[in-house]
């Protein structure tokens, strides 16, 4: 039997599976946010290569392949896949953007498109197997559409509230329960915390739609906005009509936020909510990279053991 490790880093959080030839999961393991940007290059290729080992010491087997999806790998992945094989002798290893198994767990090798708004957000089309990047340049340079963007707006809809540039507004009381106090007094903490910090106040917007809030409903629009952007940008790529999986936390916890931007972009273009987590795309592309195939029941031998574990 053959044994292949997939992992999905996000800014956030860290997953990753150990699975057999038949898609059945051996082991799972769930580490911190692994983007070089926010933790630094050396802790985050650190943390990849002790995953891969552990995972390879606990397998009942020799590991086959390993891909890794990694949010803000621009830069580094190449660097990352050289230094990872060097270290753990497996050749078939590779580092890629954390787009990959999500387009790869929903499209498998077809051309089509994918959108992950997470702490952040990145789109990117396959075409013919070449990958096309729109966005996914990082929260300092990104126009919007992720939980650090939803959460950022949030809190400066609340601050700008308490100083007079802004309306009333629901996310004043919402942000000021969550972090214990109005944000006019947590600056700092906000600061230390950073991105994926901010990020964890994109919830508000939601519960402020819910409330009828017109600035939280504002918020949402003009972010959601920004990812049907780059969904018709990426769609220059592709003719006639495909799919785009869409993925991460915000999609997957505010079904609202996909509902919203299916009026937005082309008719020629499919909406697809992922209904699988992303690690298990991860595992699929582990075993391409390994030069082998996809049974015809590893998705739903993933399903079955997935929480078993």
């Amino acid at each position: 039997m053959k044994y292949y490790i997939g992992i999905d880093s996000g800014g956030t959080k860290t997953e990753s599976v150990l699975v057999d030839g038949s898609g059945r999961v051996v082991l799972r393991r769930t580490d911190g946010g692994g983007n070089p940007n926010f933790v630094g290059a050396d802790k985050s290729g650190g943390l990849l290569l002790d995953i891969i080992q552990d995972l390879c010491n606990k397998s009942p087997g020799p590991v086959s392949g390993v891909f890794a999806g990694l949010a803000g790998v621009v830069g580094f992945g190449s660097v990352f896949t050289e230094q990872l094989r060097g270290r753990t002798g497996i050749y078939a290893l590779c580092v890629g953007t954390d787009a990959i198994p999500l387009l790869t767990g929903g499209l498998y090798r077809a051309d089509g498109g994918c959108v992950i708004a997470g702490t952040g957000t990145a789109c990117f089309v396959r075409r013919g197997g070449e990958l096309y990047q729109v966005g996914g340049w990082g929260y300092m340079f990104d126009s919007g559409g992720g939980g650090y963007n939803l959460g950022r707006d949030a809190i400066a809809a609340a601050l700008h509230e308490q100083d007079g540039q802004g309306p009333p507004t629901a996310l004043s009381g919402l942000i000021t329960t969550k972090l214990g106090g109005h944000p006019k007094d947590m600056i700092s903490r906000l600061y230390e915390r950073g991105p994926s910090y901010v990020a964890s106040f994109a919830g508000a917007v939601f519960e402020g739609c819910r409330l009828g809030d017109r600035v939280s409903l504002d918020i949402m629009h003009r972010n959601i906005g920004c990812i049907a952007k780059m969904i018709c940008a990426a769609g220059k790529r592709l003719d006639g009509a495909f799919a785009v999986v869409l993925g991460g936390g915000i999609f997957s916890n505010y079904p609202e936020y996909s509902a919203s931007l299916r009026g937005l972009v082309p008719e020629r273009i499919k909406l697809l909510v992922s209904d699988m987590p992303p690690v298990f795309g991860a595992a699929v592309e582990a075993v391409f990279t390994a030069g082998d195939e996809i049974s015809s029941d590893f998705k739903d031998n993933f399903k079955k053991t997935y929480d078993e574990i």
